[in-house]
């Protein structure tokens, strides 16, 4: 069982290795699923991470490349991981990677599983504007709600001020909440609730709900009143 395990973990070791032959020698032939399918738990992401995914997050455009090489795999599986890798790559932020993944399809992503509008909530959540700007180009869905909200709601919560006057001057709705969220979902409740005062500050004369923009005011207020 140890044997196999190792042959499965074969790609991801040669990624974090940075050994570009032994990479090339895995992927030149033929789509190995188990090889790609392999993960490894990354601790500051608390999440686990195949091989392409390592790549992205260590930055290495090189290694990157060579996946995107590999022949088609059984059903296409390939493109598959191609398009989670550009989820992963919008929160990480490294534009060149990027778009190293998305030329691989010729421009025509395929939004089937809303990959557009879950890059935008990624490069919302990891603070990376420009990237945010990408996906906005490409219509993403700004009010769109994910597992954990709507884009502006992750932004505000993480504290991008910039991420957040980009989302809020394409038009995306402060006061839109989905009624299985409850009441401090909202992006400025959650940036009061996380001591993000420059934007709250800002959201406040967008705010239409009244009840919104008592709350964000009285906070403001509260924290200036104590500053020296």
């Amino acid at each position: 069982m140890r044997e196999n395990q190792n042959r499965e973990q074969e790609l991801y070791d040669a990624v974090v290795k940075l050994d570009v032959d032994a990479v090339k020698e895995l992927t030149s032939d033929t789509f190995n699923l188990k090889h790609w399918s392999f993960k490894e738990w990354h601790e500051l992401l608390c999440d686990s991470l195949n091989p392409l995914e390592k790549a992205i997050q260590m930055g290495n455009l090189n290694i990157v490349e060579i996946l995107l090489q590999t022949p088609v795999g059984y059903q296409n599986s390939k493109k598959e991981f191609i398009l989670d890798g550009i989820v992963f790559a919008s929160f990480c932020g490294n534009k060149k990677i990027l778009e190293a993944l998305m030329n691989y399809f010729e421009g025509k992503i395929d939004n089937t599983y809303n990959i557009i509008e879950s890059s935008l909530y990624s490069a919302s959540e990891g603070g990376n504007v420009e990237i945010a700007k990408i996906f906005i180009e490409m219509k993403a869905q700004l009010n769109s709600f994910g597992e954990s909200g709507k884009p502006l709601m992750i932004a505000a919560e993480k504290g991008h001020i910039d991420v957040v006057r980009l989302l809020v001057e394409s038009g995306a709705n402060v006061d839109k909440i989905e009624p299985r969220y409850d009441l401090d979902d909202s992006a400025v409740r959650l940036a009061v609730i996380n001591e993000h005062w420059d934007i709250v500050e800002y959201l406040i004369s967008f705010i239409k709900n009244s009840t919104d923009k008592r709350y964000a005011k009285r906070n403001l207020a509260r924290i200036k009143d104590k500053l020296p």
